[in-house]
């Protein structure tokens, strides 16, 4: 993994770390090694041994990729919980920078910044046998009536489109899914640019936030939204 150091502290920006979440059994237990025992509980929890290892792998490379911002050992990172369930960093060290973590399936993003508030969101976008019972019960009805008006062929890539633009602003605004996702609207066509349209709960708010378009892989949608304009993005794959 490339040490950001000071680069990372100097630029301003949002450095996108990309994550394959599949290792052998002996770098799965290496990695273990860093979490504490709430992480390893919630590893715990997961259903299967695949997703037990993407947990871990997951959490351990937000770990290793902080410790490098931060000068210290990735296992004595402390981390705190918001009043809707955003984390942060716990303590003093860590102030002022950001960073938010999502993985699906086998692939994780780590959106690192300073003074930036930001989500990210990654969906691997699988088959889905009840796709317009799931759009009309999570999107708006603006949303909805965009997704049913394309054409069958691009109802897909925009289901999972919206669904990880919307994830990133709710993550971004550390309020999460107390809004409601269907109190906002973003854009999903596909000649569209990422764009926060409205948000019904403060209708100035929707000003505030940007979203950024994210491409780590042809099977996965995603996106960073963030509380600046015009900010650099720039992209690195790290190993597991």
């Amino acid at each position: 993994m490339r040490d950001p150091g000071d680069r990372a502290q100097s630029e301003a920006g949002v450095d996108v770390y990309r994550l394959a979440l599949v290792a052998d059994a002996a770098t799965v237990r290496a990695r273990e090694a860093m979490l504490d025992a709430a992480e390893l509980a919630r590893a715990g929890r997961r259903p299967t041994a695949a997703k037990r290892a993407a947990f871990v792998l997951a959490r351990a490379a937000l770990r290793r990729v902080l410790s490098a911002y931060l000068g210290m050992a990735p296992q004595s990172i402390e981390f705190s919980i918001g009043e809707h369930g955003k984390p942060a960093l716990a303590g003093a060290a860590g102030a002022g920078l950001r960073f938010n973590l999502s993985h699906s399936h086998e692939l994780a993003l780590i959106a690192v910044a300073r003074d930036v508030e930001l989500g990210v969101d990654i969906e691997y976008m699988r088959e889905l046998v009840d796709m317009p019972r799931l759009a009309r019960r999570s999107f708006s009805e603006h949303e909805v009536g965009v997704l049913e008006a394309l054409p069958p062929a691009q109802r897909h890539a925009a289901f999972f489109r919206c669904w990880s633009r919307k994830e990133a602003v709710i993550k971004a605004n550390g309020r999460g899914i107390s809004l409601g996702l269907g109190a906002f609207d973003v854009t999903l066509a596909p000649d569209e640019a990422p764009r926060l349209l409205a948000t019904r709960w403060a209708p100035d708010e929707a000003a505030d936030w940007q979203l950024y378009p994210l491409d780590p892989h042809p099977d996965y949608a995603a996106a960073l939204a963030a509380g600046v304009a015009g900010l650099a993005i720039r992209t690195w794959s790290i190993e597991p």
